[in-house]
Order: structure tokens, then C-alpha cells, then sequence
């Protein structure tokens, strides 16, 4: 995971969410790889609230609350 957006530029207030990049090899697929699977197993972490999954937008995005911190992680 690598982070990017604010939080990477070091200009994030203390409501600011963490935006990450998930580097992947190129054989696994969006869809079913980080949509399905990933998002299933981040669902059973008790640590995790407000898991939504916008695969609609310009760039998909998993949204989460990880102990309290807003993410948000994209697939690259």
C-alpha cells in the first residue's frame, strides 16, 4: 500500500481521511480480485465500519473506517 492525496503532501487536518493505493501484479483483476475478494475479507476485520465499495465512479474506490480513520483505497 502506498499513500497519496493529502496525507501523502503532508497537508491533512485531523478529520482528514488517508487515501491509499493498492499496487497489484498485472494478473490480478479489479473486479473480482479487490472487489469481491478483498472487499469480503475487509468485512469480517471487527476493526472496520462503513465499508462501501463505489465501483461506478471515474476511479473505484473502497471506502472504510479503520479504527477510527477514514480510508480510502484504490487499485492500481
Amino acid at each position: 500500500m502506498l499513500e497519496y492525496g493529502s496525507f501523502h503532501l503532508e497537508i491533512y487536518t485531523p478529520d482528514s481521511d488517508i487515501d491509499l493505493v493498492c499496487v497489484v501484479p498485472n494478473f490480478i483483476d479489479e473486479s473480482e480480485d479487490f472487489f469481491d475478494i478483498l472487499f469480503e475479507r475487509l468485512g469480517k476485520n471487527k476493526n472496520i465500519k462503513n465499508l462501501v465499495k463505489i465501483t461506478e465512479a471515474y476511479i473505484p474506490i473502497i471506502k472504510m473506517n479503520y479504527s477510527g480513520v477514514d480510508v480510502d483505497l484504490i487499485f492500481a
